[in-house]
């Protein structure tokens, strides 16, 4: 991974391994439980949560530990409680969950990898946003002092709500982690996408406070590229962080480049990958 600076701008080409894509096509998750969550409907640019009258007979391309599954419908095809569809028949792999992100028609897609956190590669990111996460994290922090925000002092350290340091230099000192790590398995436009989640967790108050830094990063040929991010402040119970996000996979339709991720089974979104950020362009907030 070539992390020679952070660029704070990319031009998004369109997907090379996702090219002639079909024009209609759905989206749906496929729970470890054998249960599939039809999601999303694509069709001539549009995105629609159609699903209900639509349960298309085999879903294929279920990406997950690098496994593509052909997924044909059982003879109970749904669950009327939750709209979602059961009694799959799929080939079954020793050792693998068919889960993950599922299609139908075929159409190509780029399924994303969870990254360990101790590797090389991802010891060079944490690096690479240190600079972003600490310049972020001050805007926020001197936001909430500047507006009034209740503050504390506990062992000659000021804190404001929700338990954070006031202090740059103490802040700094407080180990940057990992929260959520994914990378794409190939390439997305001209570089590796990942998706990630940096924290900090503050000592001192009965609750400590948080801070999460959320990011869409690219590894482009000349350094990397930062697609998306933003710094949210939280409790140790994480009221008021960013939710975390799993992503399921990339897709093309059109000329666009789509990143379909989930929050929880059946909470699920739609981005847009733009020159400015990633764009949600359909949401579903499950039950």
């Amino acid at each position: 991974m070539r992390l020679f600076g952070v660029i704070l701008w990319v031009l998004l080409l369109p997907v090379a391994a996702l090219a002639q894509p079909s024009q209609s096509f759905d989206v749906a998750y496929l729970h470890p439980n054998g249960s599939l969550f039809p999601l999303f409907y694509y069709e001539d640019g549009q995105w629609s949560k159609g699903f209900e009258a639509r349960l298309p007979d085999v879903w294929i391309h279920v990406m997950r530990s690098g496994v593509e599954w052909t997924i044909p419908r059982g003879p109970k095809a749904l669950d009327g409680s939750g709209g979602y569809q059961t009694g799959l028949r799929s080939r079954q792999l020793e050792g693998n969950k068919p889960s993950g992100l599922a299609v139908s028609p075929e159409i190509p897609v780029i399924g994303f990898d969870q990254m360990n956190p101790e590797a090389e590669e991802a010891t060079q990111l944490l690096e690479a946003m240190r600079i972003p996460f600490d310049g972020f994290e001050m805007q926020q922090v001197d936001a909430r002092v500047n507006a009034g925000g209740a503050t504390e002092e506990i062992s000659n350290v000021w804190f404001v709500e929700p338990g954070v340091p006031v202090s740059a230099r103490t802040r700094k000192r407080t180990p940057l982690s990992f929260h959520a790590l994914w990378r794409s398995r190939k390439v997305v436009g001209s570089g590796t996408l990942y998706y990630l989640q940096l924290q900090r967790t503050y000592e001192g108050p009965d609750c400590p406070g948080k801070a999460m830094l959320t990011a869409w990063v690219s590894d482009e040929p000349d350094g990397l590229s930062i697609l998306e991010e933003h710094v949210t402040l939280g409790t140790c119970e994480e009221e008021g962080l960013e939710p975390t996000l799993e992503p399921l996979g990339v897709v093309a339709g059109g000329q666009d480049t789509f990143v379909v991720v989930q929050e929880a089974v059946g909470a699920a979104k739609v981005l847009r990958m733009t020159s400015s950020g990633m764009q949600v362009v359909l949401e579903e907030h499950g039950e």
